[in-house]
């Protein structure tokens, strides 16, 4: 593949009804434990091979590539 996919091009898993999740674009994470300026980066890209789909992996810091992004996540308050 040669570009990245649009947003629910799959379907969901059918045990935990995610989709999107890996595969796409390689997102840069929040990383407090960041070591030497490298943060974790998760998901693998359209660009990389399966191998690089993990779960997590590190770049350097100011690394900017075009398979590379983030994703905006809000935590939801607990209900109860």
């Amino acid at each position: 593949k040669d570009t990245t996919a649009p947003v629910k091009q799959f379907p969901p898993s059918p045990k935990l009804g995610l989709c999107d999740m890996i595969g796409n674009v390689v997102e840069w994470c929040r990383d407090r434990s960041a070591s030497r300026g490298r943060y974790i980066v998760r998901g693998g890209s359209y660009l990389e091979g399966e191998s690089a789909c993990r779960i997590r992996e590190r770049f350097d810091m100011g690394s900017a590539t075009e398979d590379s992004g983030f994703r905006v996540c809000l935590e939801m308050p607990r209900s109860g």
